[in-house]
């Protein structure tokens, strides 16, 4: 049997192969990389039209912010002035009220005073009358 030279062998059919497979590999890792920094740009590019988005949609949202406090200073100036003008119009009333008490209570008093004349007076006509 002739002898066979395993590493002339090897040599010969395996280490082409393994060059072949380490030009691929290397093939592979370059076009990976290409690959990876396509989409790393891919997804910056998203995420910059992104916060774009978010912030002009935050500005908008602060603008109608703004624009709901204005109007809501507005309305509360206006209820301000409202509540002040029934204030007032209460207070007129309390003194028309007081006063319309005190002018009755003149009166009472008064009716009290001819009350007690006239059972005064009938006092004496009933004594006078016995």
């Amino acid at each position: 049997m002739p002898k066979v030279d395993v590493a002339k062998i090897i040599q010969e059919l395996v280490v082409p192969e393994l060059h072949d497979i380490k030009s691929s590999v290397q093939e592979l890792r370059t076009r990976f990389d290409s690959e990876i920094k396509r989409l790393d740009e891919k997804i910056d590019s998203g995420l910059r039209r992104l916060d774009e988005k978010i912030d002009s949609g935050l500005r908008r949202v602060d603008e109608k912010i703004e624009l709901v406090r204005n109007e809501l200073k507005a309305e509360i100036s206006g209820l301000k002035k409202d509540i002040d003008s029934l204030r007032n119009e209460l207070d007129a009333f309390k003194n028309e009220f007081r006063a319309e008490i005190k002018r009755l209570d003149e009166k009472i008093d008064i009716a009290i005073q001819i009350r007690e004349r006239l059972a005064a007076l009938e006092s004496k006509v009933a004594s006078l009358i016995k």
